[in-house]
């Protein structure tokens, strides 16, 4: 700035040597004049840069502000989630309980099975029972004795070296029923 003012300065100073017949400029008046032009310079940049020093608190306050307001809204959409997301967290389990009243399973069966209404899960539920059918779950055991014939139960050593499952599920119901 204070360069393109020097110049206009020299421009003028040149223009008006030649125009006058050669008689030289007065080039302490193009000075002063330059000089002056930059001190009105300066002290409109010192104006400004003062209002930015004073308006600096003011914007950091107002940034600060505004991030405080972000954050408040971005916290209350993260509430607003974890709340739908109890919400349907707690819904789906009482179906699942009220499935488990209607069918007669255990909750954690029903809760396993991934139907999203009431009607699709007690179906599902429905189709679980059916394919679990009505079997006994534990071998069958007879009262009477078919140990080997001296009346004596098995050790829990002789009971864990049957290699049959169901064999060894029999001799434990008979070391039991024998204590009793």
């Amino acid at each position: 700035m204070a360069e393109d003012q020097s110049q206009q300065a020299e421009e003028t100073a040149a223009g008006t040597g030649a125009g006058e017949g050669g008689s030289e400029p007065d080039y302490k008046a193009l000075y002063e004049k330059a000089q002056s032009d930059l001190e009105k310079a300066k002290a409109n940049s010192r104006k400004w840069e003062d209002r930015s020093k004073a308006n600096a608190d003011k914007a950091k306050a107002f940034d600060e502000s505004q991030e405080k307001a972000k954050t408040v809204e971005e916290r209350l959409a993260a509430l607003e989630r974890e709340n739908a997301g109890l919400r349907a967290a707690r819904d789906r389990a009482a179906l699942v309980e009220s499935v488990a009243r209607a069918t007669g399973l255990d909750a954690s069966i029903v809760g396993a099975l991934n139907g999203a209404d009431e009607d699709a899960l007690t179906e599902q539920a429905n189709a679980v029972k059916a394919a679990m059918g009505s079997g006994r779950r534990y071998p069958q055991v007879d009262d009477r004795d078919t140990g080997t014939g001296s009346g004596a139960s098995l050790t829990e050593d002789q009971i864990s070296k049957i290699k049959n499952p169901a064999e060894r599920v029999r001799a434990r119901a008979r070391a039991i029923h024998d204590k009793k």
